[in-house]
């Protein structure tokens, strides 16, 4: 992997280098690469990914005969990886030390890589702001459901100055006798998580898609293998109302907000509702829900329920697994009442924005 890191390094030294976002300010950039994210986790994978973004480089900064941005200065520092919060330890350190001008934070890998570095902000600031600091994607996980930039190409227009600074919100989940996890997309219980579960397995394992179609048989199996029984859940919606629900759910995701996907485009929360709970299915039940998903149809569907909350308490008495931006853990029966909430947008990040041209968001 060190000569894709190399090639890595010199095509974002040269995208920054003609960025027009930080003209005439001192830039540092951090760059947090994970080669275990779904597009990097074989060579072969990684390879093709590097070469994509090489490919795209050489066409956004050569066919637009783009100028260099003019920084005052680009100093750029390359981490890489290797083990599950290693990116929230580097973000972290990123973040506490000295830098002059403008600090840019770029995650190169997927959903749990870029939320890794995301917590490690507010781990820092906590509620507070900081001036000149933006975090930044490159979409190179497996389904990059949580990504400001939908695609690479845009991520690559993002940092050449198609973006507008923004702040994201955050996931706060609970479970009893556990740390606060962080998330920024989704969070959920049951048969999306346990796909999450398999494809994280598997992907390293087989080439191509096999891994997304193992799953996906899996998971017709999900009740026989992992159970389910019913599922207390309390919410409490934007107005501070209370409901509560009684119900054997199959899976519960609950967003930061409405309108978010998942699992590779699932359009699980096409609409602002930013909870849905589905109750068991058969399997021709299931083949038809997974192609609803696709096109945020399911929310018509007797079985589905949608709702607002910014708060839920669940209650369960089974084993189960969850899934937060697509990285997975199973919870005991003891891990209940497991509370999730929705903070107020906190973290600074860039977010692509075709119609912003080429100008800079730096207002320091």
């Amino acid at each position: 992997m060190r000569e894709l890191l190399s090639e890595l390094e010199d095509r974002l030294e040269r995208i920054m280098g003609h960025s027009t976002l930080f003209a005439g300010r001192h830039v540092t950039v951090d760059v947090i690469v994970n080669f275990a994210a779904g597009r990097l986790s074989t060579e072969q994978r990684a390879t093709a990914a590097v070469q994509r973004l090489a490919t795209l480089t050489d066409v956004l900064t050569g066919r637009d005969r783009l100028e260099p941005g003019g920084t005052d200065a680009l100093e750029l520092r390359f981490h890489v990886t290797h083990y599950v919060g290693h990116a929230r330890r580097i973000a972290r350190s990123a973040l506490l030390a000295p830098v002059t001008g403008t600090h840019l934070i770029v995650t190169v890998g997927g959903d749990g890589t870029h939320g890794e570095a995301l917590s490690a902000y507010t781990e820092v600031y906590g509620s507070h702001s900081r001036a000149n600091l933006y975090f930044v994607r490159l979409p190179f996980g497996t389904g990059n459901d949580g990504a400001d930039a939908p695609s690479l190409e845009a991520a690559v227009r993002l940092l050449l100055g198609s973006a507008r600074p923004a702040k994201t919100g955050e996931l706060l989940v609970t479970p009893t006798g556990m740390p606060v996890h962080r998330g920024y997309n989704i969070a959920s219980l049951g048969l999306d998580a346990y796909v999450a579960y398999l494809t994280n397995r598997l992907k390293r394992r087989f080439a191509g898609d096999l891994y997304k179609v193992i799953a996906d048989v899996m998971t017709l199996f999900y009740e026989r293998i992992v159970g389910a029984s019913q599922m207390t859940v309390d919410l409490e919606d934007p107005s501070g109302a209370h409901e509560r629900l009684e119900r054997i759910f199959l899976l519960l995701a609950f967003g930061v907000s409405g309108g978010r996907q998942y699992g590779g485009g699932k359009l699980v929360l096409p609409g602002k509702e930013n909870l849905c709970a589905i109750e068991p299915l058969g399997l021709a039940g299931k083949l038809r829900l997974k192609r609803l998903f696709y096109e945020g149809k399911h929310v018509h569907e007797p079985n589905v329920t949608m709702r607002s909350a910014k708060r839920v308490t669940i209650e369960y008495d089974r084993r189960i697994p969850m899934q937060i931006d697509g990285e997975t853990v199973w919870l005991e029966k003891e891990c209940f009442p497991l509370v999730m909430e929705v903070a107020l947008p906190a973290v600074p990040v860039l977010r692509y924005d075709e119609e912003s041209g080429a100008g800079s968001v730096d207002r320091a």
